[in-house]
């Protein structure tokens, strides 16, 4: 029996391709019932950003900024977004703290 969809993370949510192909998709599997009730949505933006903006910088260094481009995320931009998602991700609470 195949395990059905629990938790759904999109990377890039508002570029060209999810905007196309992504979220048309999606809507189409929750239309025909074949995503269960209940499955939850994690937001990598809400993880990197808020009203103010997008995170830049993790720490207080140059060398700690979050992103290479507007689509790559460095090894510390990496670490601090997963960190604010494995919770949700496997089921249990979202960080109290800031990542990092």
């Amino acid at each position: 029996m195949k395990a059905s969809i629990q938790k759904f993370v999109l990377f890039g949510a508002t570029g060209d391709l999810s905007q196309r192909m992504v979220w048309p998709s999606l809507y189409h599997l929750v239309r025909e019932k074949l995503v269960p009730a209940g499955a939850e949505y994690i937001s990598v933006w809400d993880a990197m950003c808020n009203a103010d903006g997008c995170l830049a910088r993790i720490g207080d260094s140059a060398r700690d900024i979050s992103a290479s481009d507007q689509v790559h995320l460095t090894e510390k931009g990496s670490e601090f977004l997963i960190e604010a998602i494995i919770g949700p991700l496997l089921g249990g609470p979202a960080p109290t703290g800031k990542p990092c």
